[in-house]
């Protein structure tokens, strides 16, 4: 399965990220470790025009002890989560949590940003397009069922995000 056509797009400030976002209008998606985004994009459940990766903006990858509170930027990767000893030592918890997404690959890449902003998954929604062609339309698609729980009046895709719990 290839990934459809898209233009790159790397800005170098977070400045510039936004000001194409906007001038883009949901034509973009933005990238920042892929681990979600590049499968869901392989079954086409998204296709942008443009792909704007964030890697470069270093500006959203730190964990800071502040006094009242510990900060983390949106594109600190899983793993550095895990492993940082401010976390074990004031979020022990998180640090926790981090370690155990996925294997170490994927926590090298996915950021806790990412973990944050998965999309709610379903067994049938989050299959090829052409499997997806195969069943009638459920509610994430237009449609008027949940093939989870065909007597529903409503979705029953779930939100998988392994940080949420504990953020």
């Amino acid at each position: 399965m290839h990934n459809p056509r898209f233009d790159y797009y790397s800005p170098s400030t977070l400045e510039d990220a936004c000001s194409k976002l906007a001038e883009l209008q949901g034509r973009a998606v933005v990238l920042a470790g892929g681990t979600d985004l590049i499968p869901r994009m392989k079954h086409r459940l998204v296709e942008p025009e443009v792909l704007i990766d964030l890697q470069q903006l270093s500006e959203l990858n730190y964990i800071e002890k502040k006094p009242e509170f510990l900060e983390i930027g949106a594109l600190t990767s899983l793993r550095d989560v895990e492993r940082s000893p401010v976390v074990k030592s004031l979020l022990p918890a998180l640090s926790k949590a981090a370690r155990s997404i996925a294997g170490p690959v994927h926590r090298s890449m996915g950021t806790i940003g990412g973990n944050i902003c998965l999309e709610n998954r379903c067994p049938y929604y989050n299959q090829s397009s052409g499997w997806r062609k195969s069943v009638e339309p459920c509610f994430k698609t237009g449609g008027n069922l949940c093939h989870v729980a065909k007597a529903s009046k409503r979705c029953h895709a779930v939100y998988s995000a392994d940080l949420a719990p504990v953020l």
